[in-house]
């Protein structure tokens, strides 16, 4: 987003104050945002975490869910202006702007000795109606309370935000706003970097975290309402692998050896899928072209870290050109092929 547009919808979006100047803004009808605020449904199901376990997600219904994601958009450019510099999770990208995300975030802890890695349990969860009532209502917005209250019953599932609407994670963002500047401001003066991506917290300096610290940054967690994961916590010391949400930090950002290994993997099964697509069906299919996203994700990714001629890397891309090209080397097939006695 270039960030003359950026400035435009910030004008417009912190300029509305009654339901039927948003209706205008986003196109949707007031009718609509008031019935849906007040019957919100969700289809909810479970997906398995990389970890282990389940994990509930609460799809909103249609209609919801384009609401939503419109007002996602004007939620993630407040955000972008009034973003914290701690936080790099769930940030939209600006023209000519610092860019924010997973390797901006572990690039702020690179050559410090000591870290302390924090997750949040139940992230969203934690993050309660009152809140986001809050949230609309507060100086970031110039909202009436009917219009805030209509919001606020729009982006909340059981009195809290639900995993899986469009809205939740730049509702979690801008409810940390204060909490993250706290942080920042007690790390600072003991010369500790502070992060947050999302629910993942880290702190780092080139010398010990003292306990007092710890302490008080746990009480400052606690005093926002959140929830700290203690099985995930770990506190690394001078001699110890550091880690940054996946992201093995030193003198420099690396990844670890299984995740060039799973890549392999995953390039091997797009082969498989693409012989059997194209050699029964004759084209690629959404599966296909799925999966091969999903490569190219991986593929980008490590090439954020590594660089595009690193030796990994190019292994990764040309192995996926080798797999991408396999229709050149097999004939496309019809069940009608088959012989039948």
């Amino acid at each position: 987003m270039k960030r003359k547009k950026l400035n435009t919808i910030y004008k417009k979006i912190t300029s509305i104050r009654f339901i039927e100047q948003l209706g205008f803004l986003t196109g949707i009808s007031p009718h609509i945002m008031v019935l849906q605020s007040v019957l919100p449904k969700y289809d909810m199901f479970y997906v398995r975490k990389r970890t282990g376990g389940k994990r509930l997600i609460e799809n909103p219904n249609p209609i919801l869910k384009n609401i939503q994601r419109k007002l996602n958009k004007y939620l993630q450019v407040v955000y972008y202006i009034h973003c914290p510099q701690p936080s790099h999770g769930f940030v939209i990208n600006v023209k000519r702007g610092k860019k924010k995300g997973i390797i901006s975030n572990a690039k702020v802890h690179i050559g410090n000795d000591y870290m302390l890695n924090i997750d949040l349990k139940d992230f969203f969860y934690y993050i309660k109606y009152n809140t986001v009532y809050k949230i609309f209502n507060s100086d970031l917005f110039n909202f009436n309370t009917y219009l805030v209250k209509i919001l606020a019953d729009l982006c909340c599932k059981d009195e809290r935000l639900p995993m899986g609407a469009p809205t939740s994670p730049v509702l979690a963002n801008l409810a940390c706003i204060d909490m993250d500047l706290k942080l920042e401001s007690i790390c600072n003066s003991f010369a500790i970097k502070y992060t947050r991506y999302a629910d993942d917290m880290t702190f780092s300096g080139l010398n010990p975290i003292p306990d007092h610290l710890i302490k008080k940054i746990y009480s400052i967690i606690d005093e926002y309402g959140f929830v700290v994961n203690e099985k995930k916590v770990k506190l690394r010391g001078i001699n110890d692998q550091k880690k940054v949400t996946g992201i093995i930090v030193g003198d420099g950002l690396s990844l670890a050896e299984f995740f060039f290994e799973e890549t392999l993997i995953e390039i091997s099964k797009l082969k498989t899928l693409m012989e059997l697509n194209y050699r029964y069906r004759g084209n690629k299919d959404k599966l296909v072209n799925k999966h091969k996203q999903k490569i190219d994700g991986y593929i980008n990714y490590a090439t954020q870290i590594y660089g595009k001629d690193n030796e990994k890397v190019q292994q990764l891309i040309d192995e996926l050109d080798k797999a991408m090209s396999i229709e050149d080397f097999i004939e496309p097939m019809s069940w009608d092929d088959f012989p039948y006695v």
